[in-house]
């Protein structure tokens, strides 16, 4: 969700498949036919070694694309565990950590997400997704004051970076700093787009005249977009 997150889409799908060897024989523990009894003897045993020796370890790339694909089928839990087990294997292994952080945001487990986006920036180094991430989760958790001094970290850092902008535009919308909030827009949204961020926000805190006049604002700059006509003609 690009408007409240940025995500990282750089997540390996690995393909596990299993081959199976055998010899043919009507009866399975019967020895092989054509050797030597010591020779069957022998080739039995390593067959029996083969067919019950324990599968290799999974590695945190394997628990890392277990917990994609727990993910894609909606299994969340699942996802959580295996990105965990990941972390238990390689502390530092970024591609689980990150997706760790998405799932646990997504779950509204803020505490839990906050905690893995502090590890993810602990590993990752200065990187602006998590930091945002990170603001997010602060945002959402009510921790107002943490969530902005993240946020304005993270721009000074990464001034052109357009989620850390916009989400932080989005915050200070929300807290009425209107100004504030147009003043970081500039260059990452055109003047029609921030028109129909501040008609959303007024929208949700439930000014419908002012979210109306908002969205006309947006249209009139900007004719082509269907966001703002559908907005409107909701709130009429």
């Amino acid at each position: 969700m690009r408007s409240a997150m940025h995500r990282l889409a750089w997540a390996r799908v690995l393909a596990l498949g299993a081959l199976l060897v055998g010899c043919a024989s009507r009866d399975k523990d019967g020895p092989v036919s054509g050797l030597s009894a010591d020779q069957a003897d022998e080739l039995n045993a390593q067959r029996s070694q083969f067919e019950t020796g324990d599968d290799p370890p999974m590695s945190a790339a394997t628990h890392h694309a277990a917990g994609r694909l727990a993910e894609s089928q909606g299994a969340f839990s699942t996802a959580v565990a295996h990105y965990e087990a990941a972390l238990k294997l390689e502390h530092r292994h970024l591609p689980s950590l990150y997706r760790l952080g998405v799932v646990l945001t997504q779950a509204r487990r803020y505490a839990d997400a906050i905690e893995a986006w502090r590890r993810y920036g602990d590993a990752a180094g200065d990187d602006p997704a998590g930091r945002n991430n990170l603001a997010f989760c602060y945002d959402m958790a009510g921790l107002n004051q943490l969530a902005e001094m993240t946020w304005q970290r993270a721009i000074e850092r990464h001034p052109a970076d357009a989620a850390c902008r916009v989400n932080y535009g989005l915050y200070l919308a929300r807290q009425g700093r209107t100004q504030a909030a147009m003043e970081l827009w500039k260059g990452v949204l055109t003047a029609a787009q921030m028109h129909y961020n501040l008609g959303a926000i007024h929208e949700m805190q439930g000014r419908k005249e002012q979210a109306q006049a908002e969205y006309r604002e947006s249209l009139r700059l900007d004719p082509r977009l269907a966001g703002p006509r559908e907005a409107l003609s909701r709130v009429q």
